[in-house]
């Protein structure tokens, strides 16, 4: 594998995140399937189990002009593109996501909200009225947008842990 290699989303067919990723770790690929916990409510008790946070997505860095390897592992559909030229993921947004999983904060996953997004309230005493993101679900929450996904997951922080960056103090 090339020195240059980008971090990609693959699309995986439905319920096969888990085999992609096996095969393509197989083939010595850096994978990153992001799980989180699921209630099982069909077990009695009641247990938890590990489900991929994007479900038939899953991330792997290659050689985008060696990505035969990739295409051909049974079970996935397609390299996330923009037309036919493949779109890595952003970086920094890689890194954010692996910070939140690997410290098994708890997350929730929505549909894609940027900092500042305008959205419009559908429900509720507020119901038609414009805004801005400013926090989820009425709980001040730190969030991460895959953008390629387009896709934002959050998790309940401290805010003692969070700081401005431009000024470097704690809010």
């Amino acid at each position: 594998m090339s020195q240059v290699s980008q971090c990609y989303a693959i699309r995986t067919k439905p319920n096969r995140e888990f085999v992609v990723s096996n095969s393509l770790r197989g083939k010595g690929y850096e994978v990153f399937l992001p799980l989180r916990r699921k209630c099982n409510l069909t077990s009695r008790p009641r247990s938890s189990l590990e489900a991929p946070l994007f479900p038939s997505y899953l991330f792997c860095r290659f050689d985008v002009t060696n990505r035969l390897p990739i295409l051909t592992v049974p079970g996935v559909f397609h390299i996330v593109a923009s037309g036919k030229t493949p779109l890595p993921v952003d970086e920094e947004e890689i890194q954010a996501l692996k910070a939140i999983v690997n410290n098994q904060l708890p997350l929730e996953d929505h549909s894609y909200l940027a900092v500042g997004q305008e959205v419009v309230v559908h429900d509720g005493p507020l119901s038609g009225t414009r805004g801005k993101i400013a926090n989820i679900n009425g709980v001040d929450r730190f969030a991460v947008s895959i953008t390629i996904l387009q896709r934002t997951i959050s998790v309940e922080m401290d805010p003692a842990w969070l700081a401005h960056a431009e000024l470097g103090k704690y809010v």
